[in-house]
């Protein structure tokens, strides 16, 4: 299980690593075609701040939508994946938070600003003769700047996202050293073809020259989807590793056949036919499924838990049993199992230390819309 929750952690953090690398292209792009119009407007006796609160409110114009539409799209796929799992296997998964939301809201923003601010610090470097001289356009730029801060962007997102350590450093490194070696290979690769191909009057020598021309920008863009898309390549090869490990840590006689949905009905055949296949006998509970509603007369959404393991336990639906003989292989840690005395109810531990539980506690249980 830690390996699948390690293996979904870093599918997430590479999408998001290369939704940050095509948005600081599209922002490079974009740049270009301002510096002309910056230029004319400076011209014209526009002011460095006026610039600076127009392309604020462009960028915000741009962003906030988009992220609210991602936003949505993404809530309303996660509520209609837990309706039809909910539907074909009875498992109820948790419901849509709001609280990814925000947070994505927020990465959105500050993604955006990581990007975006060393464009718009760069804006004074914007000299009007820029209009005349089109070759002074190659002294204008923010390429360092913005690799910096996406860098940074791209370390803070791993550190946050992975919530671990190790696996941080094998991205990051991971990342680094490719996007390095690739930035290497194509620079030499472009230097190389300026210098050996002749000129022609073809489109594939006019798009070699505009590369060359460009080398940095040109090496850099390689080698940065380069490097994520042989990262994205590695999590396809890691989740087969994942697949193979987990289907050999499972013994070749572990259970691969499950009944669900029996009646009452169904019982005396269903014991039959596990009778006739060998099967040892065999106890059958019915599976009741319900919600903690209140604690010692407390409703549980007045209760401030401590432990994110709490609130978790708190708001999922368990599966309740009931029997009046002690299952074999429970062990009793507290209380006494009196069942002709007085109903009751046995918790296992794990859940019982979570919500801080203890022998003499009412829990009202919330069933199909009765409170038991």
């Amino acid at each position: 299980v830690g390996s699948i929750v390690s293996y979904i952690q870093l599918a997430v953090l590479l999408s998001v690593i290369l939704s940050i690398v095509a948005m600081t292209l599209a922002a490079q792009g974009l740049w270009g075609r301002q510096i002309n119009e910056i230029a004319l407007l400076r011209c014209l006796g526009q002011s460095h701040g006026t610039t600076l609160r127009q392309m604020t409110r462009t960028y915000l114009q741009a962003i906030v939508p988009v992220a609210l539409a991602g936003v949505a799209t993404g809530y309303g796929v996660q509520e209609l994946a837990a309706r039809f799992v909910g539907s074909v296997t009875g498992i109820a998964l948790s419901p849509a938070s709001l609280v990814p939301a925000a947070w994505t809201v927020v990465l959105c923003i500050v993604a955006v600003a990581a990007v975006v601010l060393p464009l718009m610090f760069a804006t004074r470097q914007v000299p009007p003769v820029i209009l005349i001289r089109e070759s002074q356009t190659d002294r204008v730029n923010s390429y360092g700047l913005t690799l910096v801060s996406v860098f940074v962007l791209i370390t803070l997102v791993t550190l946050i996202l992975a919530e671990d350590i190790v696996l941080s450093a094998y991205v990051l490194g991971g990342i680094l050293a490719t996007g390095v070696l690739m930035w290497g290979i194509s620079r030499t690769l472009f230097s190389i073809a300026r210098r050996s191909t002749r000129p022609q009057p073809t489109p594939a020598f006019a798009a070699l020259k505009s590369l060359a021309a460009n080398g940095n920008r040109s090496a850099w863009i390689a080698s940065t989807f380069g490097s994520v898309a042989f990262a994205m390549v590695l999590l396809g090869v890691l989740r087969i590793d994942i697949l193979q490990s987990w289907e050999n840590s499972v013994p070749e006689d572990a259970p691969n056949l499950f009944v669900i949905n029996i009646k009452e009905n169904d019982l005396p055949p269903l014991e039959s036919w596990l009778q006739d296949q060998g099967v040892p006998e065999v106890l059958i509970y019915a599976i009741i499924r319900g919600r903690i509603s209140t604690v010692n007369d407390q409703p549980v959404a007045d209760i401030d838990f401590d432990s994110a393991e709490a609130r978790n336990r708190i708001t999922h639906e368990y599966y309740l049993t009931e029997s009046a003989e002690l299952p074999e292989g429970i062990v009793i840690l507290d209380g006494q199992w009196e069942p002709d005395s007085q109903p009751g109810f046995s918790v296992e531990v794990v859940t019982a230390n979570a919500l801080e539980l203890k022998v003499g506690d009412e829990l009202t249980l919330d069933i199909a819309g009765q409170l038991i």
